[in-house]
């Protein structure tokens, strides 16, 4: 069986100094630093899995501008990527003073859980789903919350989250044809 090799070139300067880098192969291929990873698998879906999976883990550690980029084939059996981790970003703050401290107590959230800790979106979209999940079933079925970036500084994120419950609706008969 055919197996396929990848290898990803892992890039973390800033930004600002990311540039297009081509790599050159030679046989045999020696992996001589913690910038080269090189990976075996047994067909192209699986490398593509993994290489999501490599992006996911590192958004959820707080390197929200992660990238793989670059894919190609070499060959038929070689495929290069480059790999931008990027920096750690971690929450300054979020300013929740617009939310009722009844609400923040009863779905036990607390502002000092999201300051100077990583920025991690599936935390952030589960605490957005969380409160509008309790505006829809307490009668605010159109609410809507919104997450608003209010400064980036040393990689530290600044937001204020923001509810609009919109109108209170009631439902006094529901005809199930």
């Amino acid at each position: 069986m055919k197996r396929l090799l990848c290898i990803i070139l892992v890039l973390s300067v800033s930004i600002s100094t990311y540039a297009k880098v081509n790599l050159i192969l030679h046989q045999p291929f020696v992996v001589s630093s913690d910038s080269v990873l090189v990976l075996s698998f047994n067909d192209e879906s699986a490398l593509r899995a993994h290489l999501q999976t490599i992006h996911q883990k590192a958004l959820t550690e707080g390197y929200l501008l992660s990238s793989i980029d670059d894919y190609q084939a070499v060959n038929d059996t070689t495929f290069s990527a480059t790999w931008y981790k990027g920096d750690v970003y971690k929450w300054g703050n979020i300013d929740l003073s617009s939310i009722y401290p009844v609400l923040l107590s009863k779905l036990n959230i607390a502002a000092a859980a999201y300051q100077n800790k990583l920025v991690q979106p599936h935390k952030i979209a589960q605490l957005i789903n969380d409160i509008h999940d309790y505006y829809e079933n307490n009668g605010y079925p159109f609410a809507q919350v919104k997450l608003s970036l209010d400064s980036v500084s040393q990689q530290r994120l600044y937001a204020q989250l923001t509810i609009d419950p919109l109108q209170y609706t009631t439902f006094d008969t529901i005809i199930i044809h």
